[in-house]
């Protein structure tokens, strides 16, 4: 099973389910035989950056990343949606300025449009100043990785060197059993694989897991990737591993995918892992808050984990109980709804599960 450029946005529909984000872009005619189908044509614009570059640091940015533990950020998650910061080393450019260095935002993938860069990789970048005056793409612009020099030619208009005919690229598969002592109490089981080189918290491709544990990916892109399953209630997961059988992703193991590479005997064996409760209140609690039907979230702190989260509606009287977290450090939000949800801002607090925890105490105030 594959992920596509229409699925939903993991981070934003993981602590705001009720969002819904889908990327369509225009279909470009296909390229004539035996061409590239990167080159774009556009005449010098001031507000657009086109260069060859190579990705030498992605980071994950949005309010909720970059603020504090203690901080004031925005309730309404629908709104502030997290991106992608992406910088390159410029080794031609096609711009008006002069280029060494660059930097430009994405968004994460997975809905989007955001593009899927990877730290190493040569690409062909296309971007346009935004209205806060940052630089953007997106895989509706035009932006593609450089994999050889015949690719490179075809975007400068240059005559293309003879290579050897490319071979069609054989299947990929890759599966394996998950054994899980948690399982037969999940309502729901998935296993994704998160790119090892792209720095985005969306996952590029899952598989679905079987009732007896087995599962199988097929026609994967070659590259490395790190195996994570999650089961549970998708608010309340009870189980989450990264293969061979780790809870920690210093732990974790990635595989390389290769061309026409048959993986049959995968074992992802999941260890066993403690719960424990989580409750506490909203200070100040107003139920006129209850109209913005606001949620508690506890999301797992490093990013690699965001898949990891909790969240349920906040009681009546303000409080609020999970039942069985597992352990980690957590962030604890408030996250609203409705027309005037921007006006609206909770408290990062963070919460550390090691044992039951009582008396989180949490803030929603309007602005």
């Amino acid at each position: 099973m594959r992920f596509c450029c229409v699925a939903l946005l993991y981070l934003t529909t993981a602590v705001a389910p009720a969002s819904v984000l889908a990327c369509s872009c225009s279909q470009l005619p296909p390229p004539e035989p035996g061409a590239t189908p990167y080159l774009i044509e556009r005449p010098p614009n001031p507000d657009e950056a086109i260069f060859e570059g190579t990705v030498t640091d992605a980071q994950l940015k949005g309010s909720l990343f970059d603020a504090k533990v203690g901080d004031l950020i925005s309730a309404d998650l629908d709104g502030d949606s997290p991106f992608m910061l992406v910088s390159f080393d410029v080794s031609h450019s096609d711009s008006e300025q002069q280029l060494k260095t660059f930097q430009l935002r994405t968004g994460l993938g997975g809905g989007d449009c955001g593009y899927p860069f990877k730290v190493g990789k040569r690409y062909r970048v296309y971007s346009f100043k935004t209205e806060s005056g940052e630089f953007s793409t997106g895989i509706c612009s035009g932006t593609n990785v450089l994999e050889d020099k015949a690719a490179i030619a075809s975007l400068r208009g240059e005559p293309a060197a003879l290579t050897e005919p490319q071979r069609a690229a054989l299947p990929t598969r890759l599966c394996g059993h998950i054994v899980d002592s948690n399982r037969e109490t999940s309502t729901e089981t998935r296993l994704v694989l998160i790119d090892a080189g792209n720095k985005s918290s969306v996952p590029s491709e899952q598989a679905e897991v079987n009732s007896d544990g087995s599962f199988c990916a097929v026609d994967i892109p070659l590259g490395e990737y790190y195996l994570l399953y999650r089961s549970g209630d998708t608010e309340a997961p009870d189980s989450f591993a990264f293969f061979p059988g780790a809870t920690k992703f210093s732990d974790a193991k990635a595989i390389a995918i290769k061309s026409g590479q048959q993986v049959e005997d995968l074992l992802l064996k999941v260890p066993f892992q403690p719960s424990y409760s989580v409750s506490g209140a909203v200070a100040a609690f107003d139920k006129s808050l209850l109209a913005f039907r606001p949620k508690v979230v506890l999301l797992k702190e490093d990013q690699i984990y965001l898949r990891l989260n909790y969240r349920q509606d906040l009681s009546p009287d303000g409080t609020f109980a999970f039942p069985h977290v597992l352990p980690g450090r957590y962030w604890a939000i408030i996250a609203v709804d409705g027309a005037d949800a921007s006006k609206w801002f909770t408290t990062k607090v963070a919460v550390d599960v090691d044992s039951h925890v009582s008396g989180v105490s949490l803030t929603l105030v309007k602005k």
